[in-house]
């Protein structure tokens, strides 16, 4: 403090908190970013939850054999910030002779085992598909 008074004591105390303000900022900046994962029951014993990646999977083997889809590109799992709900988006092609809304209905059935029980949305983008995918 250059000069006594109550300007210099206000300038102290927002200093400290700038510097208090910072040293947060630093902590937030260097933690590690928990990992979500979808709760499926929580109970006084504790909670019984998947990781994302693993629901990933699952959704991709559950999707594969279903009638009418020649290939599975990509399962994405998107989770609310408590895990007790989220979206499952699917990417996947289809075969010429079968309908859309055929196929969708097959790939709801598959994924309802894993979609129901963790409270996940579906959102399935199903695709014609092309040249080189292959025909179960």
């Amino acid at each position: 403090m250059a000069a006594p008074g109550a300007t210099a004591g206000l300038a102290l105390l927002c200093g400290l908190g700038a510097i208090l303000l910072g040293a947060l900022l630093l902590a937030g900046l260097l933690a590690a970013p928990r990992e979500r994962r979808a709760i499926l029951d929580a109970g006084a014993e504790g909670r019984l939850a998947a990781r994302t990646r693993a629901l990933r999977d699952i959704a991709r083997v559950l999707a594969e054999p279903a009638d009418g889809i020649t290939s599975v590109r990509r399962a994405k799992v998107k989770l609310s910030r408590r895990g007790t709900r989220g979206r499952l988006t699917l990417r996947a092609k289809r075969e010429c002779d079968v309908p859309a809304a055929e196929v969708k209905d097959a790939l709801e059935q598959r994924l309802r085992p894993l979609t129901e029980p963790f409270r996940l949305r579906t959102r399935l983008r199903i695709t014609l598909g092309g040249r080189g995918d292959r025909v179960p």
